[in-house]
């Protein structure tokens, strides 16, 4: 809870956290590469700021998006009770995305 009562709407919306503060890695990424997110109602838009003169923009330069969606979709079977054994490569993988990430 504590990341919700420091979240600045303006600089982070609160859509994009789980309602136990943690962020919500899918919602991140559909976000930050200007795609389309609902409103749970599922008939209004979550960000329609995400559109300009009829585009949508991305929040974030493309190489960023697709490392991002790369970490997403690689560390994704983690949050959900993964029991399985993590290969040397899968870590090198994240670890060098991360960095790019920073870079």
């Amino acid at each position: 809870m504590q990341i919700l009562q420091k979240a600045d709407v303006q600089l982070w919306p609160l859509a994009l956290f789980h309602l136990d503060g943690r962020p919500n890695w899918n919602i991140w990424n559909r976000y930050l590469a200007g795609l389309q997110i609902f409103a749970p109602d599922r008939k209004s838009e979550l960000f329609p700021e995400n559109i300009v003169n009829g585009k949508r923009v991305r929040r974030a330069p493309e190489h960023i998006c697709a490392i991002f969606n790369f970490l997403v979709d690689l560390l994704n079977p983690l949050s959900h009770d993964y029991i399985g054994k993590w290969e040397i490569y899968t870590y090198q993988s994240a670890v060098l995305a991360m960095g790019e990430l920073m870079h």
